[in-house]
C-alpha cells in the first residue's frame, strides 16, 4: 500500500508497542528512550512533521488524489499528529496505540486518494473524519 506504512510494520518486527496511550507529545518527547525502538521512531517523525497551512493541504491533496506519491506522503505526514490525538482517546488495554494510529494512517492515506475538493470540502476535516472512523472500527472489532 503506502511505502510509509510498510516501513512502520518493518521498524516493528513483531515486536507491538504495549503500555498506556501517550498523554502528550511533551511528555513522550522526553521518554522517546523508553518506547520501542519503531514507535518512538515514528512519534519523532511526526513531531518533526511539516507544518502545512489548509490551502498547501488542498493542492497536496488534489495532486496526491492524481497519483502523485511524493505528494501524498506529504500529506499523510503533515496530517498525523491529530491521528495520534485520536488513537490516544480511543486507546484500550487490549489495544495497541501504535496499531491505532496506523489504521488512522489507513484513513489519511484513503482521503488523500479519494479526494474531491467540490464533494469534500476543506482537506484535513474530510481526512480526519475517515481516520476517525477507521480508529473506531479498529477499536469496536
Amino acid at each position: 500500500m503506502l511505502t510509509m506504512l510498510t516501513n512502520i510494520g518493518a521498524h516493528m518486527s513483531g515486536h507491538p508497542t504495549k503500555g498506556p496511550p501517550l498523554n502528550s507529545f511533551e511528555t513522550t518527547r522526553n521518554s522517546h528512550q523508553d518506547l520501542e525502538p519503531a514507535f518512538a521512531h515514528h512519534l519523532r517523525r511526526i513531531e518533526e512533521g511539516e507544518d502545512l497551512t489548509e490551502e498547501q493541504k488542498q493542492k497536496l491533496a488534489e495532486k496526491a488524489s492524481k497519483g502523485s506519491g511524493d505528494a501524498l506522503h506529504r500529506l499523510v505526514d503533515s496530517t498525523l499528529h491529530p491521528v495520534v490525538s485520536l488513537a490516544r482517546k480511543h486507546h484500550r488495554p487490549d489495544l495497541e496505540t501504535m496499531d491505532l494510529i496506523a489504521e488512522g494512517t489507513v484513513g489519511l492515506v484513503k482521503a488523500a486518494r479519494n479526494y474531491n475538493e467540490e464533494r469534500h470540502g476543506l482537506f484535513t476535516p474530510y481526512a480526519l473524519r475517515l481516520a476517525r472512523r477507521e480508529i473506531q472500527t479498529a477499536a469496536e472489532d
